[in-house]
């Protein structure tokens, strides 16, 4: 499987480690030392990497003072709002966020910056890379695998793989 997102079956899985997205993210906010940054990210986002993202985004949070509370939000205006009232912040989320708040008119690099916890093969966006030809292909190779091997069904203790991220510096 190449997904986090289902809990069952329990399944051989192949995905990019978020955890660590989320931390190469950070440590790249650093060197550039902003005012104010913050974790925005829709609810099911959350959810689909097992918290993953929050959870490194909190670990960053203890020794850097300026990561405000990551916003974990149902609906775009919450998003709009906050970074309406927080000019120049910088805005670590998904490409969901940034669309919400462009579509509200607010533009990247005048009234906020971002990055991108998924640039999605999108050369202008600065962020996290999720290698996803790197996952493809390490689950076609687990699958090839198991067929030579004969391990069929439901396996009893399941592997998951991890490909690490890497960072992309984008146009904007």
């Amino acid at each position: 499987m190449i997904s986090h997102s289902y809990k069952e079956p329990k399944l051989d899985r192949v995905f990019c480690n978020f955890f660590n997205s989320t931390c190469l993210a950070v440590a790249h906010l650093g060197s550039n030392a902003p005012t104010q940054a913050r974790l925005i990210l829709p609810r099911q986002h959350d959810r689909n990497v097992h918290h993953l993202w929050t959870a490194c985004y909190r670990q960053e949070q203890a020794t850097r003072t300026y990561l405000q509370d990551p916003l974990i939000i149902d609906s775009p205006a919450e998003a709009v709002c906050w970074v309406k009232a927080h000019p120049k912040v910088t805005v670590l989320g998904t490409n969901l966020v940034l669309e919400w708040l462009e579509a509200a008119g607010l533009r990247l690099g005048h009234n906020f910056q971002f990055v991108s916890l998924n640039v999605e093969n999108r050369s202008d966006l600065t962020g996290i890379r999720e290698s996803s030809w790197e996952v493809g292909a390490e689950a076609a190779e687990m699958v090839v695998g198991r067929i030579h091997l004969n391990r069929t069904g439901v396996p009893k203790s399941p592997h998951i793989t991890l490909i690490e991220p890497t960072w992309q510096q984008g146009d904007r």
